[in-house]
């Protein structure tokens, strides 16, 4: 399976040493399960797009540091990838960033959360189970980083997951199309180094619950399951429809 990872940010100079930039996690998470895959990365918000959306059998999304709102031309572009996306049968995840702009291109709302940052490690309910959600659980907990939230989910959006914080945590835009909020590929020890370099601008209690809740059980592994199987249900499908 050839897999195109869209980049919309690159991880902060300071971290990029001891961490990698955003498509090597975003590989090292899904190599971790499945099948072998072939990856090319479009640094997206360098204007880099694939020539055409069949260029690849599935796609995902990094996280990035802008917001869907910001009114920036390569972000409409990726509202009308995902546009184009919506046509076929091709797979695509969008992590955090990517989730968000999915569901502004359908015409969902994305802003500031009221409650503020989402940081560190929080728990979110499955509210419908899929068919690739394998192994199957009742909850999600990744680590998180933004302070926009989708709002208002798009009126034929499937509503997945979420919580009291995160209302709109998990979600299908069309059958084809995932965004999540957290992030499956970032590791505890890039979230905690992520957030100490926030410490200027997250208000200090809530720094200090987010570092807690690092001891906390994360289910990346669970979300790169999910993910592969997302991914392998539409592989199968299209597979079946050419024979």
């Amino acid at each position: 399976m050839k897999l195109g990872i869209l980049q919309c940010d690159d991880v902060r100079p300071e971290l990029v040493g001891k961490h990698g930039n955003y498509p090597s996690m975003i590989q090292q998470l899904l190599s971790n399960v499945g099948s072998p895959c072939e990856f090319s990365t479009y640094q997206v918000h360098n204007n880099e797009f694939p020539d055409h959306v069949t260029a690849c059998d599935g796609y995902i999304t990094t996280g990035s540091r802008f917001s869907a709102y910001d009114d920036l031309p390569w972000i409409r572009l990726l509202e009308a990838f995902f546009l184009q996306i919506a046509e076929t049968n091709i797979p695509i995840v969008g992590i955090c960033f990517g989730h968000q702009v999915m569901a502004q291109a359908f015409g969902g709302q994305v802003a500031k959360a009221d409650n503020g940052w989402g940081v560190g490690i929080y728990q979110n309910d499955i509210l419908l189970k899929m068919s690739w959600m394998k192994p199957a659980q009742t909850t999600l907990s990744l680590v998180a980083s933004h302070q926009d939230q989708v709002i208002h989910l798009p009126s034929d959006a499937t509503h997945i997951g979420g919580s009291t914080f995160c209302a709109n945590y998990m979600a299908l835009y069309k059958e084809n199309m995932l965004g999540i909020q957290g992030h499956p590929e970032f590791s505890k020890a890039y979230g905690k180094d992520l957030l100490t370099c926030r410490i200027d601008v997250v208000p200090e209690q809530v720094m200090k619950n987010a570092l807690a809740s690092f001891s906390d059980k994360e289910d990346s592994q669970v979300c790169a399951q999910w993910i592969m199987s997302f991914f392998n249900e539409f592989k199968r499908q299209t597979y079946s429809k050419l024979y």
